[in-house]
């Protein structure tokens, strides 16, 4: 026989086959029993720096101003210290009648701005020109106390003996209470005409007795020096061009303190302003470790 012919070429493919049937599963594996359990929660990681300051917001507007308080009561209405006082009035026949009333009001609004019946004050009142005379002893009735101003005269020729009244005052209205502010008030228009050593004297001897002595000068004829004699201390000296010019309120203020009126009720406050911007929030803290299995 001859020798075999060459291999032909691969002919093309064939169309796939049916899939096959599926095979028997195989044994299920081993269980070891063994139970897993979720691990412990990390600790939580560090807190993380803050961010940085957000910028300052904008100032909001300002509120409206709130309603005006109600207006304290006036200052010169009450004066709330406890106090015993001792008016001694020059009824000297320089002064005119119409002039020696002034004195008396003047001296009786003292007396209501002491409100002596409120504050457990007293009032004692004399009149002297060569000779003291007597309106009061120390009282806490204020009605006794105007009734006994109300009833004070002028004179048309007597003269003017300040000393001899000083006396009169340490002699037989003083002492005061014991612990109770003592003081005196003198209201002149003229110097007196007794020497300077028995003003001087007088004086010393009022003084002595009491807290303060107040020398109250009406009127161009009275010697500021003398003035000085009779009050406890410089600062006690008043000057009163006339009658006219005489303030009881300017000598209220010298007898005791708690002067001021009462302060009014505060207004309301304004509306708050807005608040600022938020400042940015801060970097997240670090992730805690996880728990173990």
């Amino acid at each position: 026989d001859g020798n075999d012919g060459l291999d032909g070429f691969p002919g093309p493919q064939g169309n796939k086959g049916d899939e096959g049937r599926q095979g028997r599963p195989g044994p299920k594996g081993a269980d070891d029993n063994t139970r897993y359990f979720k691990g412990a929660r990390g600790a939580p990681g560090p807190r993380g720096d803050a961010g940085p300051q957000g910028p300052k917001g904008e100032s909001a507007a300002r509120g409206n101003q709130g309603d005006p308080g109600r207006p304290g009561a006036s200052g010169h209405a009450v004066c709330d210290a406890d106090v015993d006082i001792v008016l001694v009035m020059d009824n000297s026949g320089s002064i005119l009648e119409s002039d020696f009333r002034l004195a008396k009001a003047a001296l009786k609004d003292i007396v209501r701005n002491q409100d002596i019946e409120s504050t457990n004050s007293r009032v004692a009142a004399i009149t002297f020109c060569t000779r003291p005379s007597l309106l009061t002893q120390f009282s806490s009735s204020e009605a006794t106390v105007l009734a006994a101003l109300d009833s004070a005269s002028s004179t048309v020729s007597c003269g003017t003996a300040t000393g001899k009244a000083m006396q009169f005052v340490a002699r037989n209205i003083l002492p005061g209470r014991t612990g109770v502010r003592q003081v005196v008030v003198i209201l002149t228009d003229g110097n007196s005409q007794e020497t300077s050593r028995v003003v001087a004297e007088a004086a010393a001897e009022l003084q002595g007795m009491v807290d303060e002595v107040f020398a109250v000068g009406i009127g161009s004829d009275v010697d500021n020096s003398q003035l000085r004699v009779l009050a406890s201390d410089d600062s006690n000296v008043l000057d009163f061009r006339s009658f006219e010019d005489l303030d009881a309120n300017v000598i209220s203020a010298e007898l005791c303190t708690g002067y001021d009126g009462v302060d009014g009720v505060p207004g309301r406050p304004g509306s708050p302003g807005r608040p600022g911007a938020k400042g940015d929030e801060g970097a997240p803290g670090l992730d805690g470790f996880d728990g173990n299995d």
